[in-house]
């Protein structure tokens, strides 16, 4: 007797389930472990076969077909032919057809709770693995709880003995092991449940989660989103062209508008939507790019760190030097990033253009493709990046949010006062002294003491901006357009320090070895040994590469639309768009041509 093996048995069980609890609603108690059974059909023998076929049937006779009436003239009569109709179906049962409509979109706007994909019962061994799963996330939460508990018991430690700094240095690197282990158990105790794997996988990513953020961080390393990035940056030579070495630490999206080609068609079947993502190293329109793209910074710390954008074109021809130099399309300093920032990832354009405004490119005329690369450079660190930095960071926005609390309650009961006295004699009213007071408090509601949310750093107050975040504040001057030729990046990022931390983001480009992280192939020992020779970052030769930030780039070519670009936002000053063409190729024969070959 053939038995199926267990896999096979697994997978139809599973399959069962899903489709009785969709589309079979006759088969609801299939769920608790049985089918409706169905006899086999009898074979019979061959008598009673005959037998049968004998008997008359019971079922009522067919309405007889009406003969046609015979011809007179003894011929079949021609004319033109009829088309047969169709069986068009009377009746549909409902219970019988499959459920064609589509699954409605899932996101954080529009969320989804985890289901089971079968039945508690169906498969005891997915339901004993799932109590391991669950009963390995308890203990490792609680492991992390108490460890916590003594963290908090350090704190309290650490600020008695803040005057003596060799014992507030012993304490405070115990701090930073005691809170990496605190991650990693806070990342271990959920990254293994299903709901957790699922929600990350449809798009529901919580920022504030430890486990989605490396989840998504995984993906993105592991999963081919980082991989094909640096492919198209060392095939299309960006490395070694513009730096010697990229590594980027976070993930970095462009937007742009379809083309107008495809723009309508589009936005009539996206009900409105006319923005496509950019693979790396593709080819856009002019027309694309007339107006500035949209940058998404998918970042994985949760402090505030500061970035230097930059987006150059290293494929301009320079006449002089008969060669190509670079030009400056985009700048913007000291941009704020963050994990917790909403909308998630997202940097405002009005942000974006309020330095060295966007130039649209424009590839001239009789020039191969121009490789335009956006950088996310990383701005050096305040003191060093590190869970103990974060920590601070963190508590020192909730201190200041505690005193804006307390600034706003005065300020309610002195306008309430105010009010109340209002239409009567002066001296019910605010005295000299409370009048001062309030506009005192007024002014720093809105500058040194105003509500700093996490999720939305760009509205911070610049000075709040500066004391806060944990990166540097640099005052980079905006690069005029007679400077935008010939910009020299490795000068630049030399000068500014934004070749990045060794070490923070070579941990992050390494990946947590004790979590599992996809580094795309390179270990952190590697990459070390990658960055100038396992020196680090601090000689001279090695300030052209750039450990952590992000970079994108994509390619174009000279069409009829990049005139029209060039006369609406470049041509300035009686500007005159440049038109090139192929040096004329030498003829070694031409001096032979007139020469007779036999005399």
């Amino acid at each position: 007797m053939f038995t199926l093996p267990l896999r096979r048995t697994s997978h139809a069980a599973r399959v069962i389930s899903r489709s009785v609890s969709v589309t079979a609603p006759k088969y609801a108690g299939a769920v608790e472990g049985a089918l409706p059974k169905e006899e086999p059909p009898a074979v019979p023998v061959l008598g009673e076969a005959k037998a049968a076929a004998t008997k008359p049937s019971s079922l009522p006779p067919l309405p007889a077909k009406p003969k046609a009436p015979a011809s007179t003239s003894g011929r079949r009569k021609t004319g033109p032919l009829r088309k047969r109709a169709l069986p068009t179906p009377t009746s549909v049962d409902p219970a019988t057809t499959l459920n064609t409509k589509r699954r409605p979109h899932i996101s954080t706007d529009k969320p989804k709770k985890w289901n089971r994909p079968i039945a508690e019962g169906v498969l005891p061994a997915y339901d004993e693995a799932l109590k391991i799963i669950i009963r390995d996330s308890e203990d490792l939460t609680k492991e992390a709880k108490e460890l916590g508990k003594k963290i908090d018991a350090l704190e309290t430690e650490a600020e008695e003995v803040k005057d003596n700094t060799e014992k507030l240095n012993e304490i405070l690197k115990e701090l930073e092991a005691m809170r990496e282990r605190y991650h990693i158990l806070s990342v271990q105790s959920q990254i293994n449940m299903p709901s957790v794997r699922w929600t990350v996988a449809n798009a529901q990513l919580d920022p504030w989660s430890p486990a989605h953020l490396h989840l998504a961080e995984q993906r993105w390393r592991g999963e081919g989103g980082l991989d094909i990035l640096m492919e198209r940056l060392h095939q299309m030579h960006v490395v070694p062209d513009l730096l010697s070495g990229i590594h980027p630490s976070l993930d970095l999206h462009v937007t742009v508008p379809y083309p107008l080609n495809k723009q309508f068609k589009r936005s009539m079947k996206s009900g409105g939507k006319s923005i496509v993502g950019v693979e790396p190293g593709s080819f856009l329109s002019p027309t694309q790019t007339a107006r500035a793209p949209g940058l998404w910074a998918h970042a994985w710390h949760s402090d505030v760190r500061l970035y230097t954008m930059v987006m150059l074109d290293p494929d301009v021809p320079d006449q002089e030097t008969r060669s190509f130099t670079t030009y400056v399309h985009w700048m913007k300093p000291n941009i704020p990033v963050s994990a917790v920032a909403e909308p998630r990832a997202f940097i405002s354009p009005a942000l974006l253009n309020s330095h060295t405004t966007y130039v649209p490119p424009h590839p001239q005329q009789g020039t191969p493709y121009h490789r335009y690369t956006i950088l996310l450079l990383p701005q050096p660190p305040k003191t060093i990046y590190s869970r103990n930095v974060e920590a601070k960071f963190f508590k020192d926005l909730a201190k200041h949010n505690l005193e804006y609390e307390t600034i706003g309650k005065r300020v309610k009961e002195l306008l309430a006062k105010k009010a109340e006295a209002k239409g009567q004699d002066d001296t019910k009213g605010l005295s000299p002294a409370e009048s001062q007071e309030l506009q005192i408090l007024l002014k720093q509601s809105t500058t040194t003491h105003a509500d700093l949310s996490i999720s939305s750093p760009t509205s911070w107050p610049l000075p709040l901006l500066k004391k806060y975040t944990t990166s540097q504040w640099l005052d980079i001057p905006i690069v005029s357009d007679s400077q935008r030729r010939g910009f020299n990046l490795r000068k630049f990022v030399r000068e500014w320090g934004l070749s990045g931390s060794e070490d923070l983001t070579l941990k992050d480009i390494g990946g947590v070895s004790s979590l599992g992280g996809g580094t795309s192939g390179q270990s952190l020992s590697g990459l070390r040994t990658q960055v100038n020779g396992g020196k680090g970052l601090d000689s001279e030769k090695n300030h052209a590469i750039v450990v952590g930030g992000g970079v994108h780039m994509f390619r174009e070519v000279w069409d009829e639309t990049v005139t029209g670009v060039f006369k609406t936002s470049v041509a300035k000053g009686g500007k005159i768009e440049e038109r090139y063409t192929l040096p004329k190729k030498v003829d070694r024969y031409e001096g032979l041509k007139g020469v007779r070959k036999y005399i």
